[in-house]
């Protein structure tokens, strides 16, 4: 890497860019983005399902609201997936702001563990709900799939030395590209809210 500031300052700016894009995840989106480039993996992050989710009004699925007993209706559904999420996509934005480089990597590492924790919550609440049949399939294979798959990718990158070696994990991982490359949590997105 040339010693010019500005090359320096661009290359770190890049690679806080793709780890911004990898860590604002879950069904949330995906804790990599192995083959995106800055620019895209702002974007990605800036138009991810956690993203979506947590442009959401917060107000129209309180944290404390009970969930229906039967079967969920599809309105039931899109509010109990978003009030579900909302405490993931939080901590997705915490890490994605750890990850740009201005906080320590100890930051970055407490983020991604905490937030492998939220998603092990998350699989429980999810399992717990009678979601409709047009989402259900999607719901299970998402908790048995997506997110043990970030969870593992998470901790991995935690376990990493330092942000570059996260960042090395993250685009060799398998657990990693299973994440990033699912197109389950966009989906349900899109299925929720028609």
């Amino acid at each position: 890497m040339s010693s010019n500031r500005n090359t320096a300052a661009v290359a770190a700016a890049a690679a806080a860019a793709m780890l911004a894009a990898a860590c604002s995840a879950g069904p949330h989106s995906s804790p990599v983005a192995s083959s995106a480039s800055a620019a895209s993996g702002a974007s990605a992050a800036a138009s991810s399902p956690a993203a979506q989710a947590a442009a959401s009004s917060p107000a129209a699925v309180p944290a404390g609201s009970p969930v229906p007993t039967g079967q969920l209706t599809m309105k039931q559904a899109q509010l109990a997936y978003m009030r579900i999420v909302g405490r993931g996509n939080a901590l997705s934005n915490k890490l994605a702001g750890a990850s740009t480089g201005s906080a320590p990597f100890s930051e970055f590492r407490t983020d991604a563990l905490a937030y492998a924790r939220e998603l092990r919550a998350e699989i429980a609440e999810f399992r717990a709900i009678r979601w409709p049949a047009r989402v259900r399939t999607r719901i299970n294979a998402m908790t048995a799939a997506n997110f043990p798959a970030d969870i593992s990718c998470l901790q991995t990158m935690a376990a990493a030395s330092s942000m570059a070696a996260a960042q090395a994990v993250g685009g060799s991982n398998h657990d990693c590209m299973v994440a990033d490359n699912s197109t389950i949590p966009g989906t349900l997105q899109s299925m929720l809210s028609q």
